[in-house]
């Protein structure tokens, strides 16, 4: 494997520049949750679930449309979020 450049790209904690603000709630209560971050090669932002299997999801970095950070959402869950996190839901009480 010397030499050759791999398809999977670097997987961190840190959540991406560039995502709009509107998404970082969600995406730390993913991270919280295990979910890893990267950036795809064309620089669009993915998240990686917990479970290795599941394809990464997506990042929209147009906050346009609420449509879009619902669409979001139900990724995630399918892909095992918690949504509203556990902490969130003890606040609301």
């Amino acid at each position: 494997m010397d030499g050759e450049e791999s398809d999977v790209p670097d997987v961190s904690e840190r959540i991406p520049k560039g995502v709009h603000k509107d998404y970082l709630p969600v995406l730390r209560a993913a991270r919280s949750q295990g979910f890893r971050f990267a950036k795809a090669r064309g620089g669009h932002p993915l998240c990686y679930p917990p479970d290795g299997l599941t394809r990464p999801i997506p990042i929209p970095t147009t906050p346009g449309n609420p449509k879009l950070l619902h669409g979001f959402i139900a990724q995630l869950r399918r892909a095992g979020l918690e949504w509203p996190s556990v902490r969130e839901r003890r606040n609301r009480r």
